[in-house]
């Protein structure tokens, strides 16, 4: 079971990567540099461990001789594939609405990684599109057709 002060820290560690002004306590960083192991567990376990990494290495927290960085490391590199990958997809989804004269609008995820300091912090596993009810059967009939999606 973690400790509550270690979430906490957790937490206060998170805010300092969407408000650079704020600045962690030292009691805070005294936790995070004594339970990495742990954090990087808890973190991973939540899909966020390519953000706690980041605000780790930014507070000073963590460097290569930890032996924890490179698992934190190794959690952006796949948040920036994974976020490469959904760009492509949206691109390609689109170009197809597009072409086929569909309107759609992009929600969700796709929307609000642009809020994000960096666009692959927000990561997500699927792509939601809003289409008019009268153009579902047609998008969803192009989508299979030109991307070779599968329903």
């Amino acid at each position: 079971m973690i400790d509550l002060k270690v979430t906490n820290a957790m937490f206060e560690l998170l805010r300092t990567v969407f408000d650079a002004e704020r600045e962690l306590s030292r009691e805070s960083a005294e936790i995070l540099k004594a339970n990495l192991s742990a954090i990087y567990e808890i973190s991973k376990r939540n899909d966020m461990a390519h953000l706690i990494g980041f605000a780790l290495e930014k507070q000073g927290l963590i460097s290569p001789e930890d032996e924890t960085f490179a698992k934190f490391q190794k959690q952006q590199y796949l948040a920036m594939y994974r976020c490469e990958g959904m760009e492509y997809e949206i691109s390609r989804m689109r170009e197809t609405f597009e072409d086929g004269g569909i309107d759609f609008i992009m929600l969700k995820g796709s929307v609000i990684r642009g809020l994000y300091p960096e666009g692959w912090m927000r990561t997500s596993s699927d792509i939601d599109v809003l289409v008019r009810a009268e153009d579902h059967a047609r998008a969803e009939e192009l989508l299979i057709r030109e991307l070779a999606y599968t329903k």
